[in-house]
């Protein structure tokens, strides 16, 4: 049995010209998109503007933009594509080669603006795409009925073989030849019949995508887009760079820190617990906008300044003095629970600071080196605003009323060029990350303190001793509250430890309550008149525990009501 050798190189001519095909238009599917995509990027990129310049503050930004336009006695350059929130009162343009006539700012359907022109670009890729699908679906098809034309001659040629059978001396190698030959045709037209499926799958998923952008653009298309149309006058045949300036909602920064303590490890230090050492403070602020608009290679500057607190003088209230009759009132006596920043000052040694800064005021910049990108939609940009390297204090510190731990502080004097605003400040050791805190705001040259995590080698146990109130005599109906707490502090570290415990006793604001040390509390320490703090300085040798204790009392006249209490 002998098969046409023309079906076969049928076949294979057709494998290759098919496979070219497919090939051609799978590239050409994928790049379309993206010439699309690049030519609307460029018309973008010369109509609306480069953004140059933005200042961040904590509640707003202002932007600077930049285009290029060729002078003539009435020039003209369109910003288009400004954000929605944009003050219109904040609009200001200049050109330094050439004379601002006028800025307007005007609104127009996005249809008119970029619709028509994206909508075209998205239609044409449409087309091309839905081309390519039709011409791999008609690939398909062919290599389906060669496959089943195939099968059609492997039928012929059983039955050729099926009636070679009877005949002496039958052609056996002729049979397997035809076999060979007609599965192999069969193999290739199913071959492309996938590659040709596969190839239309990926160019549907292409034409899903541009009909949902397509899709967007006329939902897109009913919106206001707001620009602004700055016009120039200069001599012709020169080019002249036009700036916009305006502020723009939406648009927001907080600072975050980074601390690295540097102990000194020097015998002294060592032995004590206690010694000077630096705090590496590394300032960060995170810029959030969503103005619609992104920021891409822009000079970047944080700025502090908020414009009512900053600008805004505060107005006077008249002041009223009037008298209401009312009854005798009862005295009661109240306790009242404040949460107070305790830190000593210590002596200002100095620091260095890394980083430009620039006063104005009430508020500080901080303009980034480098040009930064701030995507438009929300996503937090973090970027490195300035470090300062400050002297440092560092000690071991208890607090057992609040946490029975021992803790490795520092304290510190802010010398550097820039207040610290409040936000979260991340601690750090040699051994690595300590954990997270919150940094109050520190102006300049105040004081303040940083905790760098617990350690281990302490144990603290606080013990309530006596907590009664009684009468403070036969006649007299007053009373004495008395307190009395212990404080055990047991040392396993291998060196003798200096350890700063601290504790407070009551403020009395009143002349006839009176507050007063007892005598079991343990003598050697430093009481605070203004906040009640009173701290002792304990030296622990290996293994040894001592035992701090705190007593006082608070008397309380009977003409008080100390329901309070």
């Amino acid at each position: 049995m002998t098969f046409p050798k023309s079906l076969v190189y049928q076949l294979l001519v057709f494998k290759r010209s098919a496979s070219r095909s497919i090939l051609s238009s799978f590239k050409s599917s994928l790049l379309a998109p993206f010439a699309v995509g690049c030519a609307l990027s460029l018309s973008a990129l010369a109509e609306d503007g480069k953004i140059a310049r933005v200042v961040v503050f904590p509640d707003r930004a202002e932007v600077t933009r930049s285009a290029d336009v060729a002078c003539a006695a009435d020039a003209a350059v369109e910003f288009n594509r400004l954000p929605p929130s944009i003050d219109p009162a904040s609009l200001r343009a200049a050109c330094s080669s050439a004379t601002v006539v006028a800025v307007e700012l005007q609104h127009r359907p996005q249809s008119e603006a970029f619709f028509s022109r994206a909508a075209a670009g998205v239609d044409e890729s449409l087309r091309a795409i839905e081309l390519k699908i039709a011409e791999q679906q008609d690939t398909a098809a062919r290599a389906r009925q060669r496959s089943h034309a195939a099968i059609s001659l492997r039928g012929v040629g059983d039955a050729q073989i099926a009636r070679e059978m009877v005949l002496p001396a039958p052609d056996v190698k002729a049979w397997s030849v035809a076999n060979e030959r007609v599965l192999a045709a069969q193999l290739q037209a199913s071959e492309e019949e996938q590659r040709a499926i596969s190839a239309s799958r990926t160019l549907e998923r292409t034409r899903r995508e541009l009909i949902a952008k397509r899709e967007s653009l006329a939902a897109e298309s009913g919106r206001q887009e707001t620009f602004a149309r700055v016009r120039v006058s200069c001599p012709a045949g020169h080019q002249a760079q036009v700036e916009l300036t305006y502020v723009v909602a939406g648009a927001s920064w907080s600072p975050a820190y980074e601390a690295r303590a540097e102990e000194r490890l020097d015998a002294h230090a060592t032995e004590s617990g206690a010694g000077p050492g630096f705090v590496s403070l590394a300032l960060f602020g995170t810029v959030v906008q969503r103005t619609g608009e992104n920021w891409d290679d822009a000079k970047l500057t944080l700025s502090t300044a908020l414009s009512r607190r900053d600008t805004t003088l505060p107005d006077l209230a008249p002041l009223r003095v009037f008298a209401e009759p009312r009854e005798p009132p009862r005295k009661v006596l109240v306790r009242r629970d404040e949460e107070r920043t305790h830190a000593e000052a210590a002596a200002s040694r100095g620091g260095d600071s890394l980083g430009t800064t620039a006063q104005q005021g009430l508020s500080v910049q901080f303009p980034i080196a480098a040009s930064s990108s701030v995507s438009g939609d929300g996503t937090p940009s973090r970027l490195s605003l300035a470090s300062a390297r400050l002297a440092a204090q560092f000690v071991f510190r208890v607090v057992p009323s609040q946490l029975p731990f021992v803790m490795r502080a520092a304290d510190l004097v802010n010398t550097a060029p820039f207040p610290l605003l409040a936000g979260p400040v991340d601690l750090f050791r040699k051994s690595g990350l300590m954990g997270r805190a919150e940094l109050p705001r520190v102006a300049a040259g105040a004081p303040f303190h940083l905790s760098f995590g617990l350690d281990e080698q302490f144990k603290v146990k606080r013990i309530v001793v006596e907590e009664l109130v009684k009468d403070t005599g036969i006649f007299s109906k007053g009373k004495r509250f008395r307190y009395d707490y212990a404080f055990e502090l047991q040392s396993l570290s291998p060196a003798p430890t200096a350890i700063e415990l601290l504790d407070r006793v009551p403020v009395s604001e009143l002349d006839d309550v009176e507050v007063a040390l007892d005598e079991k509390t343990t003598p050697g320490f430093v009481r605070s008149a203004e906040d009640g703090t009173i701290r002792w300085t304990a030296t622990l040798k290996p293994s040894e525990k001592k035992r701090i204790e705190l007593a006082f009392h608070v008397d309380v006249p009977a003409s008080y009501d100390i329901g309070g209490l």
